[in-house]
Protein backbone atom coordinates (compact mmCIF):
# COMPACT_ATOMS: atom_id res chain seq x y z
CA UNK A 1 0.00 0.00 0.00
CA UNK A 2 1.34 3.98 -0.77
CA UNK A 3 0.50 7.00 0.78
CA UNK A 4 -0.06 8.88 -2.80
CA UNK A 5 1.81 11.09 -1.22
CA UNK A 6 3.59 13.95 -4.14
CA UNK A 7 6.42 14.23 -1.47
CA UNK A 8 7.71 17.12 -0.19
CA UNK A 9 4.96 19.53 -2.25
CA UNK A 10 2.73 17.72 -1.65
CA UNK A 11 3.81 17.67 2.56
CA UNK A 12 3.56 21.61 3.34
CA UNK A 13 7.36 21.13 2.03
CA UNK A 14 8.53 19.79 5.83
CA UNK A 15 11.00 16.90 5.61
CA UNK A 16 9.53 15.47 8.36
CA UNK A 17 5.69 15.51 7.33
CA UNK A 18 6.78 13.47 4.67
CA UNK A 19 8.71 10.95 7.12
CA UNK A 20 5.76 10.60 9.27
CA UNK A 21 3.86 10.13 5.87
CA UNK A 22 5.45 7.15 5.16
CA UNK A 23 7.07 5.80 8.27
CA UNK A 24 3.87 3.86 8.96
CA UNK A 25 4.46 -0.23 8.96
CA UNK A 26 0.69 -0.11 6.62
CA UNK A 27 2.75 2.19 3.74
CA UNK A 28 4.63 -0.15 1.54
CA UNK A 29 6.26 2.60 -0.37
CA UNK A 30 7.42 6.35 -0.94
CA UNK A 31 5.33 7.86 -3.50
CA UNK A 32 6.64 10.91 -4.92
CA UNK A 33 4.67 13.63 -8.18
CA UNK A 34 6.88 15.73 -10.21
CA UNK A 35 5.02 18.89 -11.38
CA UNK A 36 7.25 21.75 -12.76
CA UNK A 37 4.34 23.61 -14.30
CA UNK A 38 2.02 23.44 -11.32
CA UNK A 39 4.99 23.65 -8.65
CA UNK A 40 5.90 27.27 -10.79
CA UNK A 41 8.96 25.92 -12.11
CA UNK A 42 8.16 25.68 -16.05
CA UNK A 43 7.09 28.49 -18.21
CA UNK A 44 6.17 26.82 -21.59
CA UNK A 45 5.93 30.22 -23.05
CA UNK A 46 9.62 30.45 -21.87
CA UNK A 47 10.61 26.93 -22.68
CA UNK A 48 14.73 27.63 -23.29
CA UNK A 49 14.77 29.74 -20.41
CA UNK A 50 13.08 27.83 -17.92
CA UNK A 51 13.29 24.03 -18.88
CA UNK A 52 17.17 23.54 -17.48
CA UNK A 53 16.14 24.74 -14.40
CA UNK A 54 13.01 22.43 -14.03
CA UNK A 55 14.89 19.69 -15.04
CA UNK A 56 17.88 20.63 -12.48
CA UNK A 57 15.11 21.23 -9.66
CA UNK A 58 13.14 18.20 -10.80
CA UNK A 59 16.78 16.37 -10.11
CA UNK A 60 17.47 17.75 -6.78
CA UNK A 61 13.66 16.72 -5.89
CA UNK A 62 14.40 12.80 -7.03
CA UNK A 63 17.72 12.52 -5.14
CA UNK A 64 15.89 14.04 -1.69
CA UNK A 65 13.52 11.73 -1.70
CA UNK A 66 15.60 8.79 -2.85
CA UNK A 67 17.39 9.90 0.94
CA UNK A 68 14.37 9.69 2.24
CA UNK A 69 13.10 6.14 1.23
CA UNK A 70 17.09 4.89 2.43
CA UNK A 71 15.84 6.82 6.10
CA UNK A 72 12.96 4.37 5.68
CA UNK A 73 14.01 1.35 4.08
CA UNK A 74 11.57 1.47 1.88
CA UNK A 75 11.50 1.39 -2.00
CA UNK A 76 10.30 4.86 -4.43
CA UNK A 77 7.99 4.88 -7.16
CA UNK A 78 7.60 7.80 -9.05
CA UNK A 79 3.93 7.97 -8.78
CA UNK A 80 3.38 10.53 -11.79
CA UNK A 81 5.06 12.78 -13.46
CA UNK A 82 4.65 15.24 -16.65
CA UNK A 83 4.87 18.21 -18.41
CA UNK A 84 2.88 19.80 -21.15
CA UNK A 85 3.07 20.46 -25.17
CA UNK A 86 5.77 23.27 -26.63
CA UNK A 87 4.06 26.85 -26.09
CA UNK A 88 1.84 25.17 -23.31
CA UNK A 89 -0.64 24.17 -26.25
CA UNK A 90 -3.20 21.37 -25.71
CA UNK A 91 -3.77 20.57 -29.36
CA UNK A 92 -2.73 16.60 -30.04
CA UNK A 93 -0.70 17.92 -33.22
CA UNK A 94 1.69 20.22 -31.03
CA UNK A 95 4.98 19.09 -30.75
CA UNK A 96 6.45 17.51 -27.34
CA UNK A 97 9.87 19.00 -27.78
CA UNK A 98 9.79 20.06 -24.20
CA UNK A 99 8.41 16.73 -22.88
CA UNK A 100 11.00 14.87 -24.57
CA UNK A 101 13.79 16.41 -23.51
CA UNK A 102 12.21 16.36 -19.52
CA UNK A 103 11.13 12.39 -19.75
CA UNK A 104 14.69 11.57 -21.23
CA UNK A 105 16.40 13.44 -18.83
CA UNK A 106 13.84 12.29 -15.67
CA UNK A 107 13.57 8.03 -16.91
CA UNK A 108 17.89 8.67 -16.97
CA UNK A 109 17.76 9.63 -13.69
CA UNK A 110 15.42 6.98 -12.34
CA UNK A 111 16.93 3.83 -14.54
CA UNK A 112 20.50 4.90 -13.43
CA UNK A 113 19.28 5.20 -9.55
CA UNK A 114 17.77 1.69 -9.88
CA UNK A 115 20.78 0.36 -11.97
CA UNK A 116 22.91 1.66 -8.77
CA UNK A 117 20.90 0.00 -6.44
CA UNK A 118 19.25 2.86 -4.75
CA UNK A 119 15.10 2.46 -3.67
CA UNK A 120 13.90 3.45 -6.83
CA UNK A 121 11.45 0.30 -7.95
CA UNK A 122 9.63 1.60 -11.05
CA UNK A 123 7.94 5.00 -12.19
CA UNK A 124 4.96 6.17 -13.95
CA UNK A 125 4.43 8.75 -16.06
CA UNK A 126 0.57 11.10 -16.42
CA UNK A 127 -1.09 10.31 -18.89
CA UNK A 128 -2.35 8.24 -21.23
CA UNK A 129 -4.75 10.12 -23.77
CA UNK A 130 -4.46 7.70 -26.44
CA UNK A 131 -7.01 8.41 -29.02
CA UNK A 132 -8.85 10.63 -26.68
CA UNK A 133 -9.75 14.60 -28.12
CA UNK A 134 -11.18 17.40 -26.34
CA UNK A 135 -14.81 18.43 -27.12
CA UNK A 136 -14.16 21.99 -26.81
CA UNK A 137 -12.64 24.91 -28.04
CA UNK A 138 -11.65 25.95 -24.70
CA UNK A 139 -10.20 21.92 -24.09
CA UNK A 140 -12.24 21.88 -21.09
CA UNK A 141 -13.87 19.02 -19.79
CA UNK A 142 -17.55 19.50 -19.47
CA UNK A 143 -20.02 16.45 -17.75
CA UNK A 144 -20.62 14.09 -20.13
CA UNK A 145 -17.16 14.78 -22.45
CA UNK A 146 -14.61 11.45 -22.23
CA UNK A 147 -11.71 11.49 -20.49
CA UNK A 148 -8.05 12.33 -22.62
CA UNK A 149 -5.89 11.28 -19.59
CA UNK A 150 -5.95 14.77 -17.60
CA UNK A 151 -7.98 15.29 -14.34
CA UNK A 152 -11.29 17.51 -15.25
CA UNK A 153 -10.22 20.72 -13.44
CA UNK A 154 -6.99 20.95 -16.13
CA UNK A 155 -7.80 21.27 -19.72
CA UNK A 156 -8.31 18.15 -21.71
CA UNK A 157 -4.47 18.04 -23.29
CA UNK A 158 -2.59 19.35 -21.04
CA UNK A 159 -0.08 16.18 -20.12
CA UNK A 160 -1.98 13.34 -21.87
CA UNK A 161 -0.21 11.09 -24.43
CA UNK A 162 -1.67 10.46 -27.49
CA UNK A 163 -1.45 7.70 -29.97
CA UNK A 164 0.46 9.69 -32.29
CA UNK A 165 3.11 10.94 -30.02
CA UNK A 166 5.81 9.13 -31.26
CA UNK A 167 8.63 10.63 -30.00
CA UNK A 168 7.40 10.29 -26.27
CA UNK A 169 6.04 6.91 -27.12
CA UNK A 170 9.30 5.81 -28.25
CA UNK A 171 11.31 7.12 -24.78
CA UNK A 172 8.63 5.80 -22.31
CA UNK A 173 8.91 2.31 -24.69
CA UNK A 174 12.43 2.38 -24.20
CA UNK A 175 12.37 3.49 -20.64
CA UNK A 176 9.91 0.80 -19.93
CA UNK A 177 12.44 -1.68 -21.73
CA UNK A 178 15.48 -1.03 -19.79
CA UNK A 179 13.88 -1.23 -16.42
CA UNK A 180 12.22 -4.71 -17.23
CA UNK A 181 16.06 -5.69 -18.70
CA UNK A 182 17.17 -4.08 -15.13
CA UNK A 183 14.57 -6.40 -13.27
CA UNK A 184 15.74 -9.51 -15.00
CA UNK A 185 19.12 -9.06 -14.58
CA UNK A 186 18.37 -8.70 -10.79
CA UNK A 187 16.43 -11.54 -11.13
CA UNK A 188 19.03 -13.75 -12.50
CA UNK A 189 22.01 -12.64 -10.40
CA UNK A 190 19.47 -13.42 -7.04
CA UNK A 191 18.83 -16.56 -8.03
CA UNK A 192 22.74 -17.01 -9.44
CA UNK A 193 23.14 -16.15 -5.63
CA UNK A 194 21.00 -19.24 -4.29
CA UNK A 195 22.75 -21.59 -6.38
CA UNK A 196 25.00 -23.78 -4.20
Amino acid sequence: MCSGNEGLAGSIGSDECVLTAHRSSQIDYLTIHLWPLNWGWYNPQKMEETLPSSIEKATDYIAKHIEFARELNKPMVMEEFGLGRDSGAYARQTPTTARDRYYTKIFGILYDSARAGTPVAGSNFWGWGGEGKSQNEDFMWKEGDPFTGDPPQEPQGRNSIFIGDRSTIAIIRDHASKMNRLGVIDSLHLRAQRLP
